[in-house]
């Protein structure tokens, strides 16, 4: 009898032992790893959102300049189609370019339409005479030995 009391004291000691040890442990079933939090989205402002804005759309032109108006930030090219395109220079880079440029040069321009529909002048270059870039084809081609 003594040998079975001794038993059952055993092992409700090591029970209890095993009840403290687990209790201070997390249950592995809830320690399923935690969802990321949302970021927080900035608030919206009472005003109404812009409008998307459309793409500006860079043409271009080659011609002949027929008129320049230093005053007005104005040049005038005759298209080779036979119209003529008025371009505003607005910035003081391209100002200076047109200042530089003489009436009957042929020339390159990018411009761009504004939403008030003026043309505005974005790059503007002399046209390189087609004979030159002939000549330069034209050069005999030395033999590599």
């Amino acid at each position: 009898m003594k040998r079975l009391i001794t038993i059952l004291t055993c092992l409700m000691f090591i029970l209890s032992c095993g009840l403290v040890f687990s209790a201070n442990e997390k249950p592995k079933t809830s320690t399923q790893p935690a969802t990321p939090a949302n970021p927080a989205t900035p608030a919206k402002s009472a005003t109404p959102a812009e409008p998307a804005k459309p793409e500006v759309k860079i043409q271009k032109v080659v011609g002949e300049i027929t008129n320049i108006d230093t005053t007005a930030n104005t040049i005038k090219i005759k298209k080779e189609d036979g119209s003529e395109i008025t371009l505003k220079a607005t910035t003081s880079k391209m100002q200076e370019e047109i200042k530089k440029l003489q009436a009957g040069k042929k020339v390159f321009a990018l411009y761009k339409e504004t939403k008030a529909g003026e043309l505005v002048l974005v790059k503007i270059s002399e046209e390189k005479p087609k004979e030159e870039k002939v000549k330069k084809e034209e050069k005999p081609k030395t033999e590599k030995k």
